[in-house]
């Protein structure tokens, strides 16, 4: 049952991702786009879903908490590094030279450092409230 509750989670996170990054997408399209009504094709649905599972994965092994931080982060960015590069530039082929293929990769570390940043600032004040309230006794 632990394997099934795994893929589930997994499965959910994907579809929750999957369907944010499309809502941004439209709304990115609708806004630069001269178009009224933008659907994207099939192929990108396909590569941004494929790429949802592979965040949804690699997001399990981040907070899974059962190997060094060091670790998980080297892990979660060069599964989701190499699936970037795989789905979107090889499979998509949104970079057709080897320069654009690596500011594209560029662009997506510094998005990533600056996301992880954001996460561990987060986790760190979650982490710390309830260090605060455990700590706290009645003295009534």
């Amino acid at each position: 049952m632990k394997g099934f509750g795994i893929f589930k989670r997994i499965v959910l996170n994907a579809c929750l991702i999957n369907t944010v990054l499309i809502c941004a997408l439209s709304a990115l399209a609708y806004l630069f786009s001269s178009r009224a009504g933008f659907a994207p094709k099939l192929s990108t649905v396909a590569m941004i879903l494929a790429f949802s599972f592979v965040i949804s994965a690699a997001g399990y092994i981040l907070s899974a908490g059962k190997l060094n931080t060091v670790v998980c982060v080297l892990i979660h960015y060069a599964s989701i590094a190499a699936a970037f590069y795989m789905i979107f530039v090889v499979w998509g082929g949104f970079a057709s030279r080897a320069s654009t293929a690596l500011i594209a990769m560029f662009f997506f570390t510094v998005i990533y450092a600056v996301s992880m940043i954001v996460y561990f600032i987060v986790k760190k004040k979650r982490s710390g409230k309830r260090k605060d309230s455990a700590e706290y006794s009645s003295e009534l």
